[in-house]
């Protein structure tokens, strides 16, 4: 299946990734910065976050032109997803 790329001590994989695989790249891409101050390659993010959610991303490199290549939908749609989930749950917690 995938490939382990945790220490051994690791928490198993957390679940299988539902969203779109698009997706997922777009996290991989938003979070490079913050993971050892940008100090890692995009290859290590998606090979953990395969392993976390179970899922193949493929040729990661690809997905990139699919997002540069948006027209009809913005680039940073997931992203702005996230942001109104967030914001949902907020207004629940609020409540």
């Amino acid at each position: 299946m995938y490939k382990r790329v945790l220490s051994e001590n690791a928490p198993e994989p957390l679940g299988k990734w539902t969203d779109s695989k698009i997706e997922l790249v777009e996290l991989a891409i938003g979070i490079k910065n913050s993971v050892n101050n940008g100090d890692v390659t995009m290859t290590k993010i998606q090979e953990t976050l395969e392993y976390t959610f179970q899922t193949e991303l493929g040729n990661i490199f690809d997905r990139y032109r699919e997002i540069e290549s948006r027209k009809r939908k913005s680039a940073t749609a997931y992203p702005e997803e996230l942001q109104k989930r967030l914001e949902h749950f907020l207004e629940e917690r609020a409540k």
